[in-house]
């Protein structure tokens, strides 16, 4: 998947990670259905299907609140800050970087 995304074509990784999602689904590995619906907003929101996209990262964020992934989490806000940044939405997409920041901050790695 990530050769397909290097490659630029967004669709085929778009593919590639709901074929990926629904696997996890099916295997009840919640970790990884939020990793891969929060790659896939990502996806969506360079393809500029910014909607989808806050969609898909508000559904990752709320997975990885229940399984308490604050690395998730933080991702998930840093995420968010580019969206609303390529939303033009200059103080919520500082407000999220700012989260994201604060979040990974806190992180012991």
């Amino acid at each position: 998947m990530l050769r397909i995304f290097a490659g630029g074509n967004l669709e085929a990784a778009a593919i590639e990670l709901e074929t990926a999602r629904v696997a996890f689904v099916a295997l009840g590995n919640r970790h990884q259905i939020a990793q891969s619906t929060r790659f896939l907003g990502n996806v969506r929101r360079l393809q500029g299907a910014f909607e989808l996209s806050g969609q898909l990262l508000g559904e990752a964020e709320a997975l990885y609140k229940e399984i308490g992934d604050e690395h998730g989490l933080a991702a998930c806000a840093l995420a968010f800050g580019y969206l609303r940044n390529n939303q033009g939405r200059r103080e919520l997409s500082i407000a999220s970087f700012r989260s994201a920041r604060d979040i990974f901050g806190t992180l012991k790695m």
